[in-house]
């Protein structure tokens, strides 16, 4: 299994999809307490870096693990080569 993890506190360009990537999973931890304004404004933030469109959502097997309210922030996304459900951990 080919999975590659990428921060984006050590980038602020554009986040190149593998061609082999059929799941992307993003994570995020924000001290921000939970709001739908803050959750979409994780999903907008991911989706520009990563250059996700409504056309391409559909080649790929998307998972978000969102989480608020955490004494640090990290927002970092996972590539993998195979389909993972919601189970399986890297």
């Amino acid at each position: 299994m080919n999975i590659t993890r990428i921060s984006l506190k050590h980038t602020t360009e554009s986040i190149q999809i593998p061609a082999w990537a059929k799941t992307i999973v993003i994570h995020a931890d924000t001290t921000a307490p939970y709001s739908e304004k803050k959750l979409q404004q994780i999903y907008c933030l991911f989706f520009k870096t990563l250059g996700i469109t409504d056309e391409s959502r559909t080649k790929y097997t998307l998972r978000f693990h969102v989480r608020f309210d955490r004494p640090d922030s990290d927002y970092y996304v996972e590539f993998a080569d195979m389909i993972l459900n919601d189970r399986v951990r890297f």
